[in-house]
């Protein structure tokens, strides 16, 4: 999502501004992905830009989920779930309740399969990485991972680290995730 319908700027010559681009953002992964309300986007945005009507992002949310319509029924079936059951499983078999109020529960029910999708899936490739070469797993946040290694083996061991993290998931439909590894003295060098 580039932000482009927001702000009327249909002519990809024109660079959206930094502004403009954390706005979007916010309205993008806090509203379409997390389900947060159009209030919500607008109180984090407010100080960023206030001349865009609550009506016409409510309209943009709208069009984006009938042009994306298996997000759409991915979050019905979401939701429908927590209305049944209060709890959601994760795609590695995990599973959560929800105690929070309802609507709460369904905003947070949006993300849990793919936030905990992405943390069963490292956790299992970190084990691996460490079962394979003990003491060199030095770092990881979020979604980058930092080996500690003997220079002579760095090539190869970046070659290594590729291919075990982008071989399929069989729990996420196969899905292979590309990864980029760079090779560095420290972790600024990235």
């Amino acid at each position: 999502y580039n932000g482009r319908d927001l702000f009327s700027i249909p002519d990809l010559s024109i660079k959206l501004t930094t502004r403009q681009r954390y706005f979007a953002k916010t309205f993008f992964f806090g509203h379409i992905l997390f389900g947060g309300s159009i209030e919500g986007v607008l109180g984090r945005g407010a100080e960023l830009l206030s001349d865009i009507p609550p009506d016409r992002l409510v309209k943009l949310g709208e069009e984006w989920f009938a042009k994306h319509p298996k997000v759409a029924e991915y979050r019905q079936r979401i939701e429908k779930e927590l209305r049944a059951k209060r709890s959601l499983v994760g795609p590695f078999g995990r599973p959560r309740i929800f105690f929070d109020p309802v609507n709460e529960a369904i905003r947070q029910g949006f993300n849990f399969p793919i936030q905990n999708g992405e943390g069963d899936m490292v956790a299992l490739k970190l084990i691996e990485i460490d079962r394979t070469y003990p003491n060199e797993l030095c770092l990881q946040v979020h979604d980058s991972i930092m080996l500690e290694t003997p220079n002579e083996q760095v090539e190869e061991r970046a070659a290594w680290l590729k291919e075990v993290l982008e071989q399929p998931v069989p729990e996420l439909s196969n899905y292979r995730f590309p990864v980029k590894v760079s090779v560095g003295e420290s972790w600024g060098d990235f």
